[in-house]
């Protein structure tokens, strides 16, 4: 919810052509991300059926995953930072270059989609915590929406790039400590071996 409103609070806040090359990076950005539907569709039945098999067997299918995505994450990341200019360049044209500059630093959401797309697909929901998730990113949406407005009259387009980097990172914050905590509290052996 908040990616897409976001945008659009964005576009009254500042001028058009600012919207438009922070746009163009938010676009590309969210494509990118997109191609890690396809892979959660593929991995999603193994880790529940990990998880369901045994707890060990579980964690140790996360630890697996966590290198996975780990590594297309950076993957990504590396090829889309040396490629950027040339992909704005191709796609929207000259006049907004300096659209690569807001994506080379919105490329780090990139990573961070990664590990908490590994957390929640091969860990809370195939232990059925699911709610958890959907309780998160909504106070995350809610906290983003309105910190957009102060961000971005003090920091300008920058702003707007701090008001998606923040939320992606509370996640990744909040689901590591969880899943750490769960993994340490034993409950995981009681429960499924």
């Amino acid at each position: 919810m908040y990616t897409t409103a976001s945008v659009y609070i964005f576009s009254l806040l500042s001028p058009a052509l600012a919207v438009a090359l922070y746009g163009n990076a938010d676009r590309l950005l969210r494509t990118a991300i997109s191609l890690l539907g396809p892979i959660n569709q593929i991995f999603l039945p193994r880790s529940s059926r990990a998880f369901k098999n045994s707890g060990k067997e579980g964690i140790k299918n996360l630890k697996h995953m966590l290198k996975v995505y780990a590594f297309l994450g950076m993957a990504l990341f590396m090829i889309i930072w040396i490629l950027s200019p040339y992909i704005i360049r191709i796609i929207f044209g000259e006049k907004y270059l300096e659209s690569s500059e807001y994506l080379r630093i919105m490329l780090i959401i990139l990573p961070m989609t990664c590990i908490n797309t590994v957390i929640v697909y091969h860990f809370l929901i195939p232990n059925h915590l699911d709610s958890l998730v959907t309780k998160l990113y909504s106070y995350i949406s809610v906290a983003t929406l309105l910190s957009i407005f102060p961000l971005v009259k003090l920091f300008d387009t920058y702003g707007m790039i701090y008001a998606m980097l923040i939320p992606e990172s509370i996640a990744m914050i909040f689901f590591s400590f969880y899943i750490f905590r769960w993994i340490n509290s034993g409950r995981w052996a009681v429960k499924n071996d």
